[in-house]
């Protein structure tokens, strides 16, 4: 489909999700293959961080071409529900309007719903993973199906384990209301062979991660969530609006997203 998309100006969104372990990140790399046919251009489309994503989108833009694919990987890291409104959330929000004229497929993975409303109504499909036995696999590709996959993991020597994405694809009736349809099967490996390349850019992200996380605890002049909550409720009583509430507790060291979350969730419920 996204190669369909791609020779036709047309996009395939999705987000895919399932538990940890359960081959999220394996379709993604495994489908961006099918894309791309080579396994050493898989990463440079894979992401971490919104801000480059955003930064390899807009080069496209300006030198007048279309990215074939985008893996927003462990998404649900930095475009949660909960932060959406921080600047580089906005931004790649924002961005992600202009997707048909940048990419033709973008794929979302995160452990949960985690993505923002106005993400998850534009996503074409939503895949769940799982691992599969070796019994589904035959019941849903055959046995030609499963000696296939078995003769695909050999080649790049793999493990004998694969998983299944079932496809969903939410559709909107002429009553607008939104309906979801099983609409697919895929059954993959769950290894794949830039696992150790993979693992090097991911360790590198959860660093930047890491360091801004310690930044934010080393820099809280607060003792613990009780003083917080204490100081959110003293300001509101004296009519502080939220917005000031915010900055004086991001002057404490709070983020942002933390604080309007404990507005709304000790004070304002």
């Amino acid at each position: 489909m996204i190669r369909r998309a791609m020779k036709f100006n047309g996009v395939v969104t999705a987000y895919v999700y399932g538990d940890f372990g359960h081959g999220k990140t394996s379709y993604a790399l495994w489908t961006a293959y099918e894309v791309l046919g080579d396994w050493g251009k898989v990463l440079k489309y894979l992401f971490f961080d919104p801000r480059e994503a955003v930064r390899v989108m807009g080069r496209a833009i300006y030198d007048g071409v279309r990215l074939p694919i985008i893996i927003m990987d462990d998404a649900g890291l930095w475009l949660d529900r909960l932060t959406w409104w921080e600047r580089d959330k906005v931004a790649f929000m924002e961005f992600f309007n202009l997707i048909r004229s940048v990419a033709a497929g973008i794929i979302f993975t995160t452990p949960s719903e985690d993505l923002p409303k106005a993400i998850l109504k534009k996503s074409f499909f939503r895949i769940a993973v799982s691992p599969v036995s070796r019994d589904r696999v035959v019941e849903i590709v055959g046995v030609n199906g499963y000696e296939s996959l078995l003769n695909l993991a050999k080649k790049y020597g793999l493990a004998k384990e694969f998983c299944i994405a079932t496809g969903y694809r939410l559709k909107t009736l002429p009553s607008f209301m939104n309906i979801v349809r099983k609409e697919f099967y895929d059954v993959y490996p769950l290894q794949y062979p830039i696992y150790r390349e993979y693992e090097v850019k991911r360790r590198e992200a959860l660093k930047q991660y890491f360091e801004k996380w310690r930044s934010v605890v080393e820099g809280s002049k607060l003792v613990n969530k009780d003083d917080v909550i204490a100081l959110i409720k003293e300001l509101i009583i004296k009519g502080r609006p939220k917005s000031e509430i915010v900055k004086e507790l991001r002057k404490l060291g709070v983020p942002r997203s933390t604080a309007y979350y404990w507005i709304k969730k000790y004070v304002e419920n």
